[in-house]
């Protein structure tokens, strides 16, 4: 008989209040011999936690996690010891895996152990570890001495199918796994750390546990370091010129040398090259999508680099590019020979230019053809190359309009500066005309004042 009574309990033991949700006892049940002399308690905790179960008021004992239901595990617990025959009562606390902190206790859970009951067993009765306790867990990856730049590392192995496996990083318990299943009795886990780990070197080791809370032994530990990301390449802008087509833009950027560069169009594997090494130890490329771009969409760019060892870097920024429209079509006019043109012929990737790097999906790798100084006057060229092409196109007539446009605000900005000019000559000459009149006018005055009878010619006196 059990009589479910929350929030009753003969005494509790000092806990610690703490923003982690207390366990839920959900049952108390029958245990050893049919009795509740030695209950089975069972209920549920959060995920990274512990359950500590209390048996009026003293610590009884670990629960055993079992089952992982979205955030949190089924657990349980059973006495080894017989109860006397009487009231009981029972709670529990969890207490996180991370950082020790306790929860509230659980509701209490009141039972009964009747006088019928054997008499109790003096010492206590351990959980023997049966046969049926599953083997150890083989990890796979990450593998000895492996380098990565992810900080959250998927942890891989192979394990007793009907099993959940318990992740150690560092001696420190990480997580778990659902349970395992395969109709060949071993089936593959894989685990993801769910915090970020820091970067340096790192161990790992797991256990397999089964439905009944049985455990394995520790697994073979394996070690492996978190390092710094490999730089990612600098796209510079995407380039049409006479090497290419709208719908198959050259995309160039930088990278460090050595590096195999992954191109993503629209969040989509495009190609992969290997860069073609330069002294100053970041080489330049110029990349060939594998097919025809679409028309009137907004294509999204990026790469990434891996270095040999296979650590790859973080998204290099993004550049953007629309495949136009067609223009109308216009009236067909001969085209005009220029002299010294020379035909371009080849298959895609080939490139104009004996010392560029030009780079299509279809190569795995990219051969280093030229030195790393005409590789540079060659990338130089594509760029140059790709603002010219629309010019190109850019009509006769249209060019005439531009041009006499520009003539006309030159003549008329020559107008206006000589209308200025002739005017500032008429203002002075105006101007020394009326001095040289009034300074006659005051000479003759001052000659009549000496003889006002004798006539003067003021010509003559100047």
């Amino acid at each position: 008989m059990v009589i479910g009574l929350a929030g009753f309990a003969f005494f509790s033991p000092k806990v610690q209040a703490a923003t982690i949700n207390p366990p839920i006892i959900e049952e108390v049940k029958k245990g050893v011999e049919n009795t509740l002399a030695k209950p089975v308690i069972t209920g549920t905790t959060d995920t990274g936690t512990q359950v500590s179960i209390y048996i009026d008021g003293t610590y009884a004992g670990s629960g055993m996690l079992t089952a992982h239901y979205g955030n949190v595990n089924k657990f349980f617990f059973q006495e080894p010891m017989a109860l006397s025959q009487g009231i009981h009562s029972v709670m529990a606390v969890s207490k996180s895996n991370i950082t020790g902190e306790l929860s509230a206790q659980s509701g209490a859970v009141q039972f009964i152990v009747p006088s019928y009951q054997p008499a109790p067993t003096p010492t206590p009765t351990p959980v023997p570890y049966s046969a049926a306790a599953p083997g150890a867990p083989t990890l796979i990856r990450p593998s000895m001495n492996t380098v990565t730049a992810n900080q959250k590392e998927t942890i891989t192995g192979f394990t007793q199918s009907g099993t959940s496996v318990l992740v150690y990083i560092d001696g420190v318990y990480n997580g778990k796994t659902k349970v395992i299943y395969h109709s060949s009795g071993t089936g593959a886990f894989y685990y993801k750390p769910f915090l970020k780990l820091s970067r340096g070197e790192h161990t790992v080791w797991v256990v397999a546990e089964n439905i009944f809370g049985q455990t394995s032994h520790a697994s073979n530990a394996l070690n492996f370091k978190v390092d710094y990301p490999m730089p990612a390449p600098t796209l510079i802008r995407s380039v049409v010129n006479r090497s290419t087509t709208s719908a198959k833009p050259f995309i160039t950027g930088v990278a460090k040398n050595n590096s195999l560069v992954s191109v993503f169009i629209d969040d989509n594997l495009n190609g992969q090259f290997q860069v073609v090494n330069h002294t100053s130890g970041t080489a330049n490329f110029a990349y060939l999508p594998s097919a025809s771009l679409s028309r009137n969409i907004t294509h999204r760019i990026y790469t990434t680099a891996t270095d040999y060892r296979g650590k790859e870097s973080i998204r290099s920024n993004i550049i953007y590019y629309i495949y136009p429209k067609p223009a109308p079509k216009k009236e067909a006019v001969a085209p005009k020979k220029i002299s010294g043109a020379s035909k371009i012929t080849g298959t895609l990737g080939t490139a104009q230019s004996s010392g560029s790097q030009t780079v299509t999906s279809n190569q795995a790798t990219s051969t280093a053809q030229t030195s790393t100084s005409s590789q540079d006057k060659n990338l130089s060229d594509i760029l140059n190359q790709g603002t010219n092409k629309i010019s190109e196109n850019v009509s006769t007539s249209s060019l005439w309009s531009t041009i006499q446009s520009k003539i006309s605000l030159n003549v008329i900005i020559f107008l206006v500066f000589l209308i200025g000019v002739i005017g500032w000559i008429f203002w002075v000459n105006r101007e020394l005309a009326k001095e040289r009149k009034e300074r006659e006018t005051a000479i003759n005055d001052s000659l009549r004042e000496e003889n006002p009878y004798e006539p003067r010619n003021i010509n003559k006196t100047l």
